[in-house]
């Protein structure tokens, strides 16, 4: 591949790597312009590099292809965060490697292909978010039938592994009580204490389980406290 193919090749994919990018930049996101401006250049380079040492007798591009897909993978996981039990990051992750896909395009001389793909990813991330909202409208509306209770449980940390055993084998006792987020805080004051926070959702028809269930849980002998929402009880 001569200098000037290769060069158009860059710019191309410069291009393209561009148009998902803004996207990304204008929504604030931490993937955004530069991250998979340059995702997709790099795919290119290694495409190119590939089809490039590749001969007639010799070699298979489409291991590059694969290599690249695997490498993506591991870049795109750095912007992946975990709260407790929400993920944060997916989409980011998701178009990173949507813009090693385009890269590659370049990288063997698709490039009609390369743009179509490019302006369907912006569109999905642009035009979908308005339909998933519209369904999480929908579902916050179902929601109103249902309980939703945080419950903030307190206890020494070497009682904790014990406690998150307790409250899982107590929740699958009771199916129709889900687990929306539940994660761990650190008590400044008190370095030994551990503040659990629990967030569980029930159908308002089901309330007697959920009686049950912080029955159940209530009565753990290793609970220093706890706090329903903003009410207090000592233990």
């Amino acid at each position: 591949m001569d200098i000037v193919s290769f060069l158009v090749h860059l710019l191309l994919a410069t291009a393209v790597g561009v148009i998902i990018g803004i996207e990304r930049e204008w929504r604030l996101r931490s993937a955004g312009l530069l991250t998979n401006t340059l995702v997709a250049i790099g795919a290119a380079v290694y495409v190119m590099a590939g089809t490039t040492l590749t001969t007639n007798t010799t070699g298979d591009p489409s291991r590059v292809l694969g290599q690249i897909v695997a490498g993506v993978g591991f870049l795109g996981a750095g912007v992946i965060m975990r709260d407790g039990f929400n993920i944060h990051g997916l989409n980011s992750a998701a178009t990173i490697w949507c813009s090693a896909a385009v890269g590659s395009l370049v990288g063997l001389d698709l490039y009609a292909v390369a743009f179509i793909a490019a302006g369907i990813i912006v569109s999905s991330n642009l035009c979908i978010r308005w339909l998933a909202d519209w369904i999480n409208k929908l579902a916050m509306k179902k929601q109103d039938v249902y309980n939703s209770v945080m419950f903030h449980f307190f206890l020494n940390e070497n009682h904790e592994k014990l406690f998150r055993q307790h409250l899982m084998e107590t929740l699958a006792k009771y199916p129709n009580i889900t687990l929306k987020s539940f994660y761990a805080k650190e008590n400044i004051s008190r370095s030994s204490e551990r503040e659990l926070v629990c967030e569980v959702n029930c159908p308002k028809k089901l309330n007697s389980d959920l009686q049950k269930f912080k029955e159940i849980i209530f009565a753990h002998p290793d609970l220093i406290k706890i706090k329903q929402d903003n009410e207090i009880k000592m233990v």
